[in-house]
């Protein structure tokens, strides 16, 4: 009778162990979407039921290491630890892809909670572009636009020429074969001088998940002169004050030589006369 009261409360014991186990649990989540690749990542654990005087720590990474450890960083160049109240937060600079695809675990005593870090639909890898336009014309007299990029995921773009949507042509060259391959993506257009106005940006306009990037594109060195600049009235008027403002420091400079030349002729004048008379003496 004994030795089954004593296995009932072991039993018990570790049927409570569990339960407290289950009620302290702690769990993080990434606060900062979307994942941009190149930026900062917000790891943050909820430690609502973890004592305050518990060691708090972070692991993980490409080889699962020690990262922080109760606001100390093992890497202060990659990692930063902070606590907020009961919540406590991991901070992974610069996010590059080796940072993806890793299990990442926060602790608190004996309570720890572990889950991977993903390269998903809410990573960003911001396009990387490269403009091979030709800024000389074609045969044809039309202006080629060539531009490559490296981008993921898939953008949705558009030319822009001053309130304008200019037609273009996009392709993929490479698809992502593995986790965390990239999209190589061909943008072209052909339009004509007459369209490009002097002065007047180019941009190609790629959104890439949530985000909107601008690029400014190479205009051809041959560019139609806005006309409506130069038939505005108030052109005229400013370039009519300009050429009375020149008129009258020109007449301004006329008048004073001329002073300047009578008052040196009457005082070499007088002087002639001073050195006549002293000569008569």
């Amino acid at each position: 009778m004994m030795y089954c009261k004593a296995e009932f409360f072991y039993v018990a014991k570790i049927f409570i162990f569990f339960f407290d186990i289950h009620e302290a649990s702690i769990k993080w989540e990434i606060t900062t979407t979307p994942v941009i690749i190149g930026k900062e990542a917000r790891l943050i654990c909820n430690g609502q039921n973890c004592p305050p005087g518990n060691t708090k720590k972070w692991l993980g990474g490409k080889n699962y290491d020690l990262l922080c450890f109760d606001n100390q960083s093992k890497n202060i160049s990659k990692y930063e630890m902070k606590s907020n109240g009961t919540d406590f937060e991991l901070m992974i600079k610069t996010l590059s892809f080796s940072d993806l695809n890793c299990e990442y675990t926060c602790a608190c005593g004996f309570q720890q909670y572990t889950n991977m870090l993903k390269f998903d639909k809410e990573v960003i890898y911001p396009p990387v572009l490269h403009d091979h336009s030709r800024a000389h014309l074609q045969e044809d007299g039309k202006f080629q636009i060539n531009v490559t990029m490296e981008v993921f995921p898939l953008p949705t773009c558009r030319i822009v020429l001053k309130d304008s949507v200019l037609p273009l042509n996009i392709s993929v060259v490479n698809r992502p074969e593995g986790e965390l391959d990239l999209f190589e993506v061909v943008v072209q257009a052909t339009i004509g001088t007459d369209m490009v106005l002097c002065g007047v940006n180019l941009t190609l306009d790629c959104k890439v998940g949530s985000i909107q990037y601008h690029h400014l594109l190479r205009r051809p060195y041959s560019c139609k002169k806005d006309d409506r600049e130069h038939s505005n009235p108030q052109y005229f008027i400013m370039a009519g004050i300009v050429l009375a403002l020149v008129f009258v420091i020109v007449v301004l400079m006329k008048c004073r030589l001329g002073k300047h030349n009578v008052t040196n002729q009457r005082d070499v004048g007088s002087a002639s006369y001073t050195v006549v008379n002293a000569n008569k003496c």
